[in-house]
């Protein structure tokens, strides 16, 4: 019997320490927070982490985080994805369902554990397009916008 309650014991542990190994992501309701640098990492990066692609918060808009990336329209997608420079569960930012090609304007919801799952981009302009990140809702979201 007392090897039945050490080993619940020991999978409870495991299961705190597992839970306290992701500071990158907690709750406020279900709302997830950034607590480190997160980037647009993608084939344009390299899958880098490279600071000119830092998200950062949008000003006057709590839970909104942005960066900017000029791109050109080739007809081929970018992939990319928004992650820490770790790839972090709870800062891996990758499409959750439904299909990987985003479009301007179109919202998403995304997995912040999102291992494999990069998003596509096929710009149909050349520009400076931004790219979001929402926390602000239930589940976080992405967008992009073209910049005017």
């Amino acid at each position: 019997m007392k090897n039945v309650h050490f080993g619940l014991f020991l999978v409870g542990a495991l299961l705190l320490a597992g839970c306290s190994s992701h500071p990158s992501m907690y709750a406020t309701g279900s709302r997830v927070q950034i607590d480190r640098p997160i980037y647009l990492r993608g084939v344009f990066t390299w899958w880098d982490a490279d600071e000119q692609y830092q998200l950062h918060p949008v000003s006057g808009q709590q839970g909104l985080w942005m960066t900017e990336v000029d791109l050109i329209a080739d007809g081929r997608p970018y992939e990319w994805k928004i992650g820490d420079k770790d790839w972090h569960c709870g800062t891996d930012f990758g499409y959750k369902t439904d299909s990987s090609i985003l479009k301007v304007g179109q919202k998403r919801v995304v997995d912040a554990c999102a291992e494999f799952n990069s998003i596509k981009f096929i710009p149909k302009t050349d520009g400076t397009y931004q790219f979001f990140l929402d926390l602000r809702e239930q589940e976080p979201v992405v967008y992009i916008r073209k910049k005017d």
